[in-house]
């Protein structure tokens, strides 16, 4: 188990990007964040949050759709 260092949900998306070693699709960051942070995330809010930080062009960038890598990772 990962110990949980961050709070918001998108810290834990960024963690489980990090810890990948490649994009990952939400529906794979859905299923991590439940079983390794217990942590429920609504996808259509989680990819929301995501692409509106896409857009500012901070810390996450969209590598195909609903797929999802960290900006300094690519």
């Amino acid at each position: 188990k990962k110990k949980i260092r961050r709070t918001s949900k998108l810290d834990i998306v960024a963690d489980i990007l990090a810890s990948s070693d490649q994009p990952l699709h939400i529906s794979e960051i859905i299923r991590i964040a439940q079983q390794d942070y217990q942590t429920e995330m609504e996808r259509d809010s989680i990819v929301s949050a995501l692409v509106k930080k896409v857009k500012a062009g901070r810390r996450f960038v969209r590598v195909a759709p609903n797929t999802f890598a960290l900006k300094n990772l690519i």
